[in-house]
């Protein structure tokens, strides 16, 4: 019976680290890239809250102080439930809609529309689904996701969409042209101020829409 001996420069234990490297290197991909956990609740630090919602430190330490936003410390650390980040709605005036906070199903729908990039909002007449079209809105442009966000509406309400949005974002930079701004004369001029300009959302309604 004969005996082999193996070396490190033996190409199959060569194989082998290369393999361990491998390994160690999605181990140190997965604990970098996945939030610490307790009770299964997720937790984020300072850093990922201000780059989620876009905002810097010292503003994060005004909602902490002003208690929007729970937080908790460990280990000499301020954490933050992931759970209650995603209801955050930096820019919203819930006062000023004489509101306590969204529903949960307008932050839920607000929520979805933000992961997916769009959606369909299915909701009973009364149920906010305005306020989610607005809140929609502004988060896409917030975050990003959207250039220059449109809403489309039928002129029977669109009226009552520019005001909820103004009223929920007093700060917004929102165009809501008048029938006058699409007379032949105009058109153009109302074109490239849509164009021109970063709207947190233009309204429009349908027949506006068309003569685009």
């Amino acid at each position: 019976m004969s005996n082999e001996i193996i070396t490190k420069d033996d190409e199959r234990i060569k194989s082998f680290f290369r393999s361990l490297d491998r390994m160690f290197d999605k181990i140190d991909h997965l604990v970098a890239n996945t939030p610490p956990t307790l009770n299964r609740e997720s937790f984020l630090t300072d850093r990922e809250v201000s780059e989620r919602l876009k905002v810097s430190k010292r503003t994060l330490q005004d909602y902490r102080t002003e208690g929007k936003i729970p937080y908790i410390h460990l280990g000499g650390k301020i954490l933050y439930r992931e759970s209650d980040v995603q209801k955050m709605f930096p820019g919203l005036d819930v006062k000023a809609l004489g509101i306590d906070e969204l529903y949960k199903s307008q932050k839920d729908a607000i929520w979805m529309l933000k992961q997916n990039g769009g959606g369909i909002c299915d909701h009973e007449v009364g149920a906010g689904k305005t306020l989610i079209m607005c809140c929609g809105a502004y988060e896409m442009k917030r975050l990003g996701l959207a250039n220059k966000p449109m809403i489309i509406g039928l002129k029977a309400n669109i009226h009552e969409i520019a005001q909820t949005f103004q009223t929920a974002y007093p700060n917004a930079k929102i165009l809501y042209p008048g029938k006058e701004d699409f007379t032949p004369q105009n058109r153009m001029k109302i074109f490239h101020t849509i164009k021109n300009n970063s709207w947190d959302a233009v309204i429009l309604t349908h027949e506006q829409f068309g003569m685009i």
